[in-house]
């Protein structure tokens, strides 16, 4: 790329960067955008497709349905169903370790992708944490910002 299509670039980018951060209402600027999406825990047993059964005494038996549970106690009739405690699932909300520049790159990847996701949204985090990502965006707005 040569430095004036990379000029170029950087300047249509600082615009799309300053017109998605003014539709940010609550996150600090600047902003980098996440895929944020619903995940179902069972506490301790990772995720699962319905709630998972563990014996009130001893933490080893566990079971991730009902029908495991079952089967289980069918073969084994020193233990009753009583003896199981069962603990529902909770959705949890896990932010993807994916980074965008604007709302719309995120939401476009979301749309072309959404069948790797279970309700996914994108979700914002402001950079002024890291001061080398702050002074990155600083520097583009300073060197292309006016322009835009």
């Amino acid at each position: 790329m040569d430095k004036q299509i990379a000029e170029a670039f950087l300047e249509g980018l600082v615009h799309k960067i300053k017109e998605s951060d003014k539709k940010e209402i609550s996150s600090s600027k600047p902003t980098l955008y996440f895929i944020q999406e619903d995940k179902e825990l069972s506490a301790g047993q990772g995720f699962s497709d319905s709630s998972w059964f563990q014996h009130i005494d001893d933490c080893e038996l566990v079971f991730d349905s009902e029908k495991e549970l079952d089967d289980f106690l069918a073969k084994n009739s020193e233990y009753s169903k009583h003896e199981f405690e069962e603990i529902p699932k909770q959705t949890i909300r896990e932010t993807k370790e994916l980074a965008f520049l604007t709302r719309e790159s995120c939401q476009e990847h979301i749309n072309r992708n959404n069948y790797h996701y279970n309700k996914p949204r994108t979700y914002s985090r402001g950079v002024w944490r890291d001061p080398l990502m702050k002074g990155l965006f600083q520097a583009l707005h300073a060197l292309y910002g006016e322009k835009s």
